[in-house]
């Protein structure tokens, strides 16, 4: 039993020094202290345990020997006695005392080796050995007690430890416990199966996302109280909804990961057991650096702390965060600890760049390199976006600086003027959000200073991507698509289509009616074409219905977009649509649909017939007639009807749509380019 304990022991050691060089040297060295004490106080005892059971051997030797002896000497005096006996009894009892003897000498030779052994192991028990070992066994004792101790008053005294890889400080956030039942931890963040396309459903979150049994009772998960302050970075998002079948409108949820390894924390309620389902119970203090560079991130930015290989040369560094723990926590939302590894030198760079086989780095040996540290252990104060490092200090640098503390203070100036051009940067980007709506503007006082009472749109390509059949008719909707015919074609075309078509203003929100200067609105599309080419398969073929229940859904999703009642923008544009291909052969004189424009080779571009018929229905002529185009066969085709033409990106993107309009008759297409610009 002890030898199996010894074995246990020592497996269990050799299992924390496997885990110690996995993580490059950064294990706790409390367990590895204790395995080595526990492995010593099971070696004392396999050796006690050997020594009994040498002793017991001697002792079975001993009474073996002395009845061996014993039975020797009445052999020999049965001998003497029976003398006058016959010769073959004599000769027997001379060979059984030879076979006796013999035995004799043996066991007294083993008797005489396990002797010595024993004496030999008295001599280290009660000797040097045992009590070396009984030394070592206190001192890692005590070892262990004062790593325990230091643990517990390193934890109290150091500032919050961001557990979190570097790369995800940048997208840090505090969140605030609004409710005032405080917030869930969850174990996990629940994944809803490929078919629901990021719909959660109540059904996720039973098992171990509702609680646990333990001993036999029920235990619900850990909360975090109200009014609390959380660290987080977000893990991710889904739709949420009590059932699928369920009338309710989906809501949005997010999933965070709490700093320090406590679990996910949802911004909204999503225990099935709760009054509070689908409540919001999370806010946003502070945003990201990464999301909001003006304002986001800690204030004082993120603080790095490298630790060399030698505990010693730490104890400095480890000082000055423990008495700066309270500006560290609110400035800077904790300290970051890495570990270079030990083979990390400041010559190091070099050697990667010159050795043919150079070590593998970890992690933190990158980060020290990336920001040129020289030397171990090292202090880095890193902007709130993480893109920038504001100072570098060692902790003799940061203790002549006054400390952490005024270290941080020192790099303030630096951080404002950070942050402003931050949100400079962002005030640009946000203007740039606007130049569309401003194109727009000047594109529809183009058309309305032109006298445009037509704009006849080519769908395919300027309104929806021109294979692509599958259409949503909200904007809402379109987001649970994977594929969505409108996305990158439609959405260039809708600040425009706001400006021309929507009263009041175009910014506002909700449904709107029309203008009543609106022009009319004219949709031709030849994606009826699939319903005749025979190069097409059988599974890209569509039927006249499926057509047109594209063009229903697509006037319904421009209506959602502009935000303009959809019965109403029904009645205000209407379509020609082109069934019959040109690579079709033409329909047979009994088919009854040889009579129909649609299925005439007259409305299929570049020839005209759908411009004529949409000037026909709204009586508008040529001159007041435009034609938004997507290639030269729109080109060709509004040249034959004698109207202007202007491909798509040259109307909603150009800041002088004017002067890309194409007159009827002009010779090529497409965007004409830009004079060379001289300066003077």
């Amino acid at each position: 039993e002890a030898r199996a304990q010894h074995y246990a022991a020592h497996n269990e050691l050799l299992s924390l020094r496997l885990a110690e060089a996995t993580e490059g040297g950064r294990a706790d060295t409390a367990p590895i202290i204790a395995a080595e004490a526990s492995l010593l106080r099971r070696r004392v005892c396999a050796l006690e345990e050997t020594r009994g059971r040498l002793q017991a051997q001697l002792r079975d030797l001993r009474t073996a020997a002395t009845a061996a002896t014993a039975l020797a000497g009445g052999g020999a005096g049965g001998t003497g006695a029976g003398s006058g006996g016959s010769g073959g009894g004599e000769g027997g009892d001379a060979e059984a005392v030879r076979v006796l003897q013999g035995k004799l000498s043996a066991l007294t030779a083993r008797l005489a080796d396990r002797t010595r052994e024993c004496e030999a192991l008295r001599l280290a028990a009660g000797g040097e050995e045992v009590e070396a070992l009984r030394g070592q066994l206190a001192a890692a004792e005590a070892d262990v007690a004062a790593a325990a101790a230091a643990a517990r008053s390193c934890g109290e005294a150091l500032p919050r430890l961001l557990g979190c890889p570097l790369g995800e400080l940048r997208w840090l956030v505090r969140l605030c416990v609004e409710s005032e039942r405080g917030v869930s931890l969850l174990p996990r963040v629940p994944v809803p199966p490929p078919s629901r396309k990021g719909l959660l459903l109540d059904a996720d979150f039973h098992g171990d996302l509702s609680g646990s049994f333990r001993g036999g009772e029920w235990e619900p998960l850990p909360q975090a109280p109200g009014g609390s302050l959380l660290l987080a970075s977000e893990a991710a998002s889904f739709s949420l909804r009590a059932a699928r079948t369920s009338a309710d409108a989906a809501v949005p949820v997010r999933f965070y990961r709490c700093v320090g390894g406590s679990g996910f924390v949802a911004d909204r309620v999503v225990l099935h057991n709760s009054p509070d389902w689908a409540e919001p119970v999370l806010s946003v203090a502070s945003p990201s650096g990464a999301g909001d560079g003006a304002a986001g991130g800690p204030p004082g930015g993120f603080l790095v702390a490298l630790l060399a290989a030698d505990e010693a040369a730490n104890a400095p560094l480890l000082r000055l965060l423990s008495e700066a723990r309270a500006a560290v926590d609110e400035r800077c939302w904790g300290v970051s600890a890495l570990q270079p590894s030990a083979m990390f030198t400041s010559s190091w760079r070099a050697g990667l760049s010159s050795e043919p086989e150079p070590p593998q780095p970890s992690h933190s040996d990158l980060v020290a390199l990336e920001y040129g540290v020289e030397a171990l252990p090292c202090l880095l104060l890193l902007a709130p976006d993480g893109q920038r490092c504001l100072a570098m200090a060692s902790p003799l640098e940061a203790a002549a600086a006054g400390g952490v503390e005024a270290l941080l203070a020192r790099s303030v100036p630096e951080l404002q003027l950070l942050r402003k051009q931050r949100a400079e940067q962002q005030g640009v980007r946000e203007l740039m959000g606007h130049v569309p709506a401003l194109y727009a503007a000047s594109a529809a006082q183009m058309l309305r200073h032109e006298g445009i009472r037509l704009v006849v749109w080519q769908v395919e390509g300027c309104l929806k991507a021109a294979v692509n059949v599958q259409l949503a008719e909200t904007a809402a909707a379109a987001g649970a698509k994977r594929h969505d015919a409108f996305q990158g074609y439609g959405s260039r075309a809708v600040p425009l289509l706001r400006q021309l078509l929507r009263a009041g203003g175009a910014s506002d929100e909700g449904v709107a009616a029309l203008r009543s200067d609106a022009p009319a609105i004219a949709f031709v599309s030849d994606q009826g074409h699939r319903c005749t080419d025979p190069t097409v398969g059988a599974r890209g073929r569509l039927s006249e219905a499926a057509v047109r229940d594209v063009a229903r859904k697509l006037v319904r999703r421009v209506a959602n977009e502009v935000g303009v009642g959809a019965e109403a923008l029904e009645g205000h544009v209407r379509w020609y649509h082109s069934f019959l291909s040109p690579a079709a052969p033409r329909l047979a004189e009994s088919d009854p649909r040889r009579g129909r424009r649609e299925w005439s080779r007259e409305y299929a571009r570049p020839s005209p017939g759908q411009l004529h018929h949409a000037m026909e229905d709204f009586g508008v002529p040529p001159a007041a007639t435009l034609l938004v185009s997507y290639d030269d066969r729109d080109e060709a085709a509004a040249d034959a009807a004698g109207v202007s033409s202007i491909r798509i990106e040259q109307l909603c993107m150009s800041p002088a749509p004017l002067s890309q309009l194409r007159r009827p008759g002009a010779s090529g297409g497409g965007m004409a380019a830009p004079d060379a610009f001289v300066p003077r």
